[in-house]
């Protein structure tokens, strides 16, 4: 890093005591200038930077100071000097989107301990994945080859009901309830990870590539806004693009399905068939329309909060007693489209639980080399 460099490095350590509307405006001006200069600003060099990541990652701080005051370390030139000042030069670096926590109150409703519930912003995780230069060679946009998402003619849908250049920043939500401990309190939590259709599958298949990233409990008002509106962003090579956010796929097994339908056990998430109805002729999808006015309905003659005649009514006409679907204002979000089945369940556990089972009971196991 040449003598600028350093001057501007401590300008901004000293802009960062004094926290100003003006001083951060401007040190944002200056880390972004310097950074195009140096992709590994504040450090001088890739290799400066691996170096401050492998000390980092495996000496503590008395470790550290002990190194950085060797002689063979002290003749290196390094821009630190101390393990405060690399703690230092690590918060300059980019940052992903921040966890955030609130408590909950619920009037009427007291608990033993305060529900505090631990999130980060969704639109924050979109634009950090979209924006990533790692996916820059993975995103699909052109050739209509029926593969991903972006080949389907959904997604040809969704963007003809967008303005002219507009770009489709399909979001894909997964969930699963998971035990939180083992043999201890019995405690399940429900964690919720987030990815973009515009991403190859095959990468996010692979955990490195960190294509998809941990949201806690859906905070979806920034995606519902961005859905409709648009919003600027910087794409993974920083061209920047008007981006829409529509709820494009949800990745869970049934009891997830029917709990983000709203709907009862006994009725089909994604079609109006009920468990009688199963193995019938193919009925009409459940669409998001159709819930959403069998809970206007239902409000129209029953206070929502008074449970004990609020849920046996919701459940007689096949809904969960959910007050308020959170996808009912997401601009184009219908559960009978983003309810896509997934492998594990629709196709690995279905065949070997149930057409496995009935072809050996008909012909026999023996016959049957399976």
């Amino acid at each position: 890093m040449d003598q600028c460099s350093s001057i501007t490095l401590t300008l901004v350590m000293n802009m960062e005591e004094d926290q100003t509307c003006f001083n951060k405006w401007i040190l944002m001006k200056i880390v972004l200038q310097d950074r195009r200069i140096q992709h590994f600003w504040p450090f001088s060099s890739r290799e400066e930077w691996e170096l401050a990541e492998f000390l980092n990652e495996n000496l503590n701080q008395t470790q550290l100071d002990a190194f950085l005051k060797l002689k063979w370390t002290c003749k290196q030139t390094l821009l630190f000097s101390s393990a405060h000042q690399l703690s230092s030069f690590m918060d300059f670096l980019p940052s992903g989107p921040k966890w955030k926590m609130q408590t909950l109150v619920v009037v009427g409703y007291l608990t033993m301990a305060p529900i505090r519930l631990f999130f980060r912003d969704g639109l924050e995780v979109a634009n950090s994945i979209f924006s990533n230069p790692i996916f820059a060679n993975q995103a699909l946009e052109e050739h209509c080859v029926y593969s991903e998402f972006m080949t389907a003619d959904y997604a040809w849908e969704l963007q003809d009901q967008y303005p002219v250049g507009a770009t489709v920043m399909g979001i894909i939500a997964g969930s699963d309830k998971t035990a939180a401990t083992r043999r201890t309190a019995g405690m399940q939590m429900h964690p919720i990870f987030l990815s973009l259709a515009n991403i190859n599958s095959e990468v996010h298949m692979k955990a490195t590539s960190h294509a998809w990233m941990s949201l806690a409990p859906l905070h979806g008002h920034g995606h519902k806004r961005v859905a409709k509106c648009g919003q600027i962003m910087s794409d993974p090579h920083g061209i920047l693009r008007v981006t829409l956010t529509p709820l494009v796929a949800w990745v869970a097994d049934l009891p997830e399905q029917q709990m983000i339908a709203c709907t009862s056990k006994s009725v089909s998430p994604i079609s109006l068939a009920t468990v009688d109805d199963f193995g019938d002729f193919p009925h009409p999808p459940h669409t998001g329309r159709h819930t959403v006015s069998l809970y206007k309905q239902l409000h129209e003659r029953i206070d929502p909060w008074d449970l004990a005649v609020y849920l046996p009514a919701a459940k007689d006409v096949g809904l969960s007693g959910t007050n308020s679907p959170f996808w009912y204002d997401w601009h184009l979000a219908d559960p009978a489209k983003f309810l896509v089945p997934e492998n594990f369940h629709t196709g690995h556990k279905f065949f070997f639980d149930h057409p496995l089972v009935w072809c050996q009971e008909v012909v026999g196991k023996e016959e049957l080399d399976a």
